[in-house]
């Protein structure tokens, strides 16, 4: 008898250093739900991105490829994103539908293959929300469209749903006030500055 396949639920939250959270260590930063999972779950000591830029690590995650293999070496601002940089790749979502799974995904793709397009492997798509808002808002909509799929889903075969949000790392202003406050005080001093490696400073680092 074959085991029954697990649902998968990945949330990625671009752009989020492991020293802003919590169960990482930082005392100021307050990180309840992701502190509960690293407490209940598993977490991770010796992590890695293969590269920390956004369209990059994401193309690597889907892929389990080097940058240097799937073509994707920066963040895709800068190049057409019509361009279809994972036309040739087999990638998670993929698989997972050839092994049964009903594949959901909401909110920041940002691999190329044009804006807002349906990706191979997807049975559910929900690529940048529809509708205005604050940036607060527009996270609500990512995560709520996920919970349509997960709602909306065949009950009779496993799920996988890729949630990301968009644009967490701004704007700087203009969030709500309920959750600015709380780090008004904030000395921020778990947060590194000017790191020093043996192959020396990064560029642009803090002296």
């Amino acid at each position: 008898m074959s085991k029954k396949q697990p649902n998968i639920v990945v949330v990625l939250t671009d752009d989020h250093a492991q020293w802003a959270l919590g169960c990482y260590g930082n005392s100021e930063i307050r990180s309840p739900n992701m502190d509960r999972l690293a407490q209940t779950g598993v977490r991770m000591a010796n992590a890695f991105t293969p590269l920390p830029v956004c369209s990059p690590a994401r193309a690597s995650f889907f892929t389990g490829r080097f940058p240097s293999q799937h073509g994707i070496h920066d963040y895709l601002g800068k190049v057409p994103d019509d361009i279809n940089w994972l036309k040739d790749e087999i990638t998670l979502p993929m698989i997972l539908s050839d092994a049964g799974y009903q594949t959901g995904f909401s909110g920041k793709w940002h691999c190329g293959g044009g804006r807002g397009k349906k990706q191979p492997g997807f049975d559910f798509w929900a690529n940048r929300p529809n509708g205005k808002g604050s940036r607060d808002e527009v996270g609500l909509l990512v995560m709520e469209q996920g919970l349509d799929f997960i709602r909306e889903r065949d009950k009779n075969r496993p799920f996988f749903l890729f949630v990301s949000d968009t644009a967490t790392h701004s704007a700087w202003a203009n969030h709500r006030e309920d959750l600015v406050s709380t780090f008004r005080q904030c000395s921020f001093r778990d947060i590194p500055e000017g790191e020093e490696y043996p192959f020396g400073k990064l560029s642009g680092a803090n002296h």
